[in-house]
Order: structure tokens, then sequence, then C-alpha cells
């Protein structure tokens, strides 16, 4: 079989571009023997299909496939049938095929190598043919593929286009319309990251900056050391009472000084009036002063009593008060079996 760039339907389609009058012969040509059967075999065919019948009939589902608009599969069918057999004609409808998925720069690298083989082939005829159409395809396609061109001010490492690592720099490099990025990494640098888009027939340069310096990599820091817990002289600030063990203590402690004197302004008063009374009769004039002395003798008792409890709960505060940690102390205060005072238990 014969496999050429194109066929009816290709052409009324508007895949091609068009062609000049000597080129349009050349089509006429092409769409005449759009598809030539091979010589029949007179003897019985083989059981397995050869290399070159095997490509025939992956080029016949690719151009079949092309027709229904299925470009991937009819793509890799004609890549298929080119693994299976080189043609200048396979080449020229796989170049056909990308350009119609939009993927020039790789359709005009397929029109190149079609040119080169083309011009290999021994058929004069089929030489002709071939080479005007793949010339006719790279012709149309240098115009339309837009093209970039990357400088830079400093040498760079690596750079890559759309992921793809390239070193043409300072001159055109081919690109597909569309949406791209540039990625540029150099030894002991930052690296630099730029995305663009680019329009059919557009010339574009990009100049890249210097890079910059990577920052030193972080030294790790010392684990920090358990903080040391303060000294017990200076847990006031941190006590669970405050400043009341010391207000209690010393108001306890005034209010038994106190006591002192309504003590013994009344001690001073019985005595007297012991004298001045026998054990039997006492003259009534001195009852306001047995009076006067009871009453001072109950307030002494009553000051000090109060001096001492209120004494008592400031010292047991600060004696079980350990800067904030539970005690378990409890403290009681009231009159008991033996006297009124202050009780206090617990772990101190």
């Amino acid at each position: 079989m014969t496999r050429i760039a194109s066929h009816p339907a290709l052409a009324a389609a508007g895949r091609c571009p068009p062609a000049s009058s000597a080129r349009r012969r050349v089509g006429a040509t092409l769409l005449a023997f759009s598809l030539l059967a091979s010589s029949p075999a007179w003897a019985q065919a083989p059981q397995t299909p050869s290399a070159t019948e095997q490509a025939d009939a992956a080029f016949a589902e690719g151009r079949a496939l092309f027709d229904q608009g299925r470009l991937r599969e009819a793509c890799e069918k004609f890549e298929l049938s080119l693994r299976l057999e080189t043609s200048p004609g396979t080449l020229l409808n796989l170049g056909i095929c990308y350009e119609s998925q939009g993927d020039l720069v790789r359709a005009l690298a397929t029109f190149e190598r079609a040119l080169a083989d083309a011009r290999l082939a021994p058929d004069a005829a089929k030489r002709q043919l071939w080479s005007d159409a793949a010339q006719e395809h790279i012709s149309t396609l240098e115009q339309r593929i837009p093209k970039v061109t990357v400088r830079s001010a400093e040498p760079l490492g690596h750079v890559l286009l759309d992921g793809q690592p390239t070193d043409r720099l300072d001159a055109p490099l081919r690109v597909n319309p569309g949406h791209h990025t540039l990625e540029v990494q150099a030894p002991g640098k930052q690296s630099h990251r730029r995305e663009f888009d680019i329009l059919a027939e557009q010339s574009q340069l990009i100049e890249l900056p210097a890079l910059h310096a990577e920052a030193p990599p972080a030294q790790p820091q010392p684990p920090a050391l358990p903080a040391e817990p303060p000294p017990r002289a200076q847990a006031a600030s941190t006590s669970r009472y405050g400043v009341w063990p010391w207000v209690l203590g010393g108001g306890g402690a005034a209010l038994i000084a106190s006591s002192l004197i309504p003590g013994l302004i009344a001690q001073g008063k019985t005595k007297d009036l012991k004298d001045n009374c026998s054990d039997k009769y006492c003259d009534p004039s001195l009852e306001d002063e047995w009076n006067s002395a009871k009453t001072l003798a109950l307030t002494c008792d009553v000051m000090w009593i109060t001096g001492a409890v209120v004494a008592g709960v400031g010292v047991t505060l600060f004696i079980i008060d350990d800067g904030g940690s539970e005690s378990g102390a409890t403290l009681q205060a009231g009159c008991f079996d033996g006297g009124c005072g202050l009780l206090s238990h617990g772990r101190f």
C-alpha cells in the first residue's frame, strides 16, 4: 500500500493548508491515488501478517479514526504504523494529526522528518509528491509557530520549559501557542519560576534576573533546660494565703498585749476591795467598784482569748503554707472539753 499525506476527507474538512497552482496539481494527484492496494498474491497468504501488512492496517485505521474526529486515537494508529514500517506518507499523515490537535511544534518536527525521508525515496514520482507536500506544511507552520528567546546575565544550571530541560539560551525556541512555565535552577542559588502566555506567530523575549544565593540552613536550637524551682525563701510570692498569716499573727499579738491593761486595772481594784472588805461583810458603797473590776477582768479575758485564737490562726497558716501546694492540714477554733482555743491537725 502506498501511504500519502492527504485524502478527500482531509481536503474537504479544510485540514490541509492552501497550496499554489503547481501544488494543487500535486494535491490532485494525492486525491486521485489516496489508497492503492497492494498487488494480489497468487500464492496462499501466510498465517502471520508481515510488518508491512500490519503497518498498512494500522495506517488505514488511523485514517478512518481521523475522519471520525477521534484525533488522539488516530495519532496513536499512525505512530503504530510508523513503528512497524517507516514511510514518508505515514509521517505526513501523523504530522497533520498533530497539527489538528494543536501540537504545532511536534507537527513541524514530523514534517521535517517526512521531507528528509521523502528525498531518499527511490521512486521519483513518490519522492516529488511527498517532498512537495512536506515542504508545503513546513512553510506554513514555520510562520504560525511562536518563538521564545531566553536570556540570562549569568550562567545557569538547569532551564526547564514546561518541565522539560533545554539548553538553547539566546536562541529562539519553538513553543505551541498558549500558557507556559519557565523554571531556572542553579547550584547554591534560589530557583526562579515564571509563567507566560504566547500567541501564534508571536516572538517573545524573556530576560531572567540574577539568581539570589540560598539562605544558609537554620542551625538546630539546643533543647531548653527545665526551669529550676525557686528557692523556698522566695516562695512568698506564690503563697496560698498571701499576707494573712502575718496580719492575723500580728493582730492576735496586739490583742494579747492590749489585754494586759484592763487586766492590771482589774487586779488593782480587786486587791483594794479585798483590803476594805471582810470575808462576810463589804460596804454597799463599794458595789460599783466590784462591778467595774469584774467588767475589766472579763474584758481582759475576752481580749487575750481572742488574740490567742487570732494569733494561733496566723501562726498555723504560716506553718502549713508551702507556696501553693496542697498540705492537707485543717484548722478549727472554738471551745472544747479542756477550754477554748485553736485546734489544728493534718500534714505540716
